[in-house]
């Protein structure tokens, strides 16, 4: 069963926007994000909780709970054979030539790069104002949640070391390690994972 909310142009507040949603996929679903583009917009994910086995391009990655990766305009990307697995995933949607001085940062930005803490509270704030569209000053909150939002991803991905380019197997025994610190999982479990 999973859990989600998306808001697609029709629906967005803030100028630039062009989509934005998160889900909570409890179990693994196939054709979850299948090859897509976004004609003239940035795609920022943040995952949350999870892992995300993402690609770009010809570039596979496997992505860990707490990190955002970064699609450009027009780049077909989805998830690896398209199975999109358990995990609390956002995202939104940036039209080019908007942000000039964000775009900038994203362009220098790695793929991948560790969030932090803030932004939970971030991107629920955003979302927030988009659950109440009729809300007094809706669209301004949301233009001023939206940047606050995109300053600290950007933040982020400087502040960020690049990530190394693991192989897939060291990366998922990477990300299930993170994912259950407090289990502290044995290494038959992160032989498994890998």
């Amino acid at each position: 069963m999973a859990q989600r909310e998306d808001f697609g142009p029709e629906a967005v507040l803030a100028a630039g926007l062009a989509h934005l949603g998160w889900t909570r996929q409890r179990s693994a679903m196939e054709s979850g994000l299948a090859a897509h583009a976004h004609p003239g917009a940035w795609e920022i994910c943040w995952l949350r909780r999870g892992r995300v086995d993402w690609w770009v391009d010809d570039q596979a990655f496997t992505v860990a709970s707490g990190h955002c990766y970064i699609t450009r305009p027009d780049e077909i990307h989805g998830a690896v054979q398209s199975v999109l697995e358990p995990c609390d995933l956002f995202w939104l949607g940036l039209h080019h030539g908007v942000l000039p001085e964000i775009e900038s940062a994203l362009l220098a930005a790695p793929r991948v790069f560790r969030g932090s803490a803030l932004l939970a509270d971030l991107w629920g704030d955003l979302l927030r104002q988009h659950r109440q569209p009729q809300a007094p000053l809706a669209r301004m909150a949301a233009e001023a949640a939206l940047r606050r939002l995109l300053v600290e991803i950007a933040r982020c991905a400087h502040v960020s070391p690049p990530s190394r380019l693991l192989s897939p197997e060291i990366a998922r025994a990477q990300a299930f390690a993170q994912e259950h610190l407090a289990d502290e999982p044995a290494v038959a479990a992160l032989a498994r994972a890998a």
